[in-house]
């Protein structure tokens, strides 16, 4: 009779049990074993020199397999970049369940949530890349992050109409999400203003309310008065 943990003869089974595969280990690895694409979806922080020791603290990094024997890690860039610059061969790292490349930056936005450590402009190149690379809809974006498509489509906005210098600055953390909006929103109030103009000129050109008084007057539509044309001394 075979219980858990036991071969068939009656032996401890060496392999984990299926259940465990899912569970996070702690490795040691080289740095140079570590990949970390998912950086590009970081904005620009301080140097690692600079950085607080509790960003720098001995946490293992949150890493996924890779191709090969190679991790991809989710959070710990400002570590990553540390240890690397101090020359250590082997860093700890936690090792979860391989997940997809959505899954991986859906992963980004949640390691990062409890601390704020993402800035919203991260968060907007997260929302963006999900949109563009990965081809996904707003509503799926909403689900996969665990957010609303309100918040999905606020994001797409900072990343795809917010000017550059503006968006240095909620990196840097000096500017709010409200008052980044507030320049989009005006933007956005004087096009739709425009295209109101544009709908009405046709009709003031082809006999709208204004050209209909002006012909009243017994002037034809655009015609400036006769006193306007009267010569200098006249």
């Amino acid at each position: 009779m075979t219980s858990a943990g036991l071969s068939e003869g009656g032996t401890p089974s060496l392999g984990p049990p299926p259940e465990a595969e899912d569970r996070p280990r702690l490795l040691w690895v080289a740095p140079s074993r570590l990949r970390t694409r998912l950086q590009g979806l970081r904005g620009p922080r301080r140097p690692p020199s600079q950085a607080s020791p509790q960003e720098l603290s001995p946490i293992p990094l949150r890493v996924v397999p890779a191709e090969g024997d190679d991790s991809e890690v989710l959070d710990g860039f400002k570590r990553l970049s540390r240890w690397r610059q101090l020359g250590l061969e082997q860093v700890p790292v936690m090792v979860e369940r391989p997940r997809s490349s959505v899954e991986q930056k859906a992963a980004l936005l949640e390691a990062n949530r409890p601390p704020r450590t993402l800035s919203p402009m991260d968060e907007a190149r997260v929302v963006r890349d999900l949109r563009r690379t990965e081809e996904l809809g707003p509503a799926t974006i909403a689900k996969v992050c665990g957010r609303k498509r309100r918040w999905v489509l606020g994001r797409l906005t900072l990343a795809e109409q917010l000017c550059e210098p503006l968006q240095r600055r909620l990196d840097e953390g000096s500017l709010g999400v409200t008052l980044a909006r507030r320049p989009v929103r005006a933007h956005r109030r004087g096009a739709a203003g425009g295209r109101r103009r544009r709908r009405a000129a046709p009709a003031q050109r082809t006999g709208g309310p204004v050209a209909a008084r002006r012909r009243s007057h017994g002037r034809g539509p655009g015609r400036a008065p006769r006193a306007a044309f009267r010569p200098p001394g006249g």
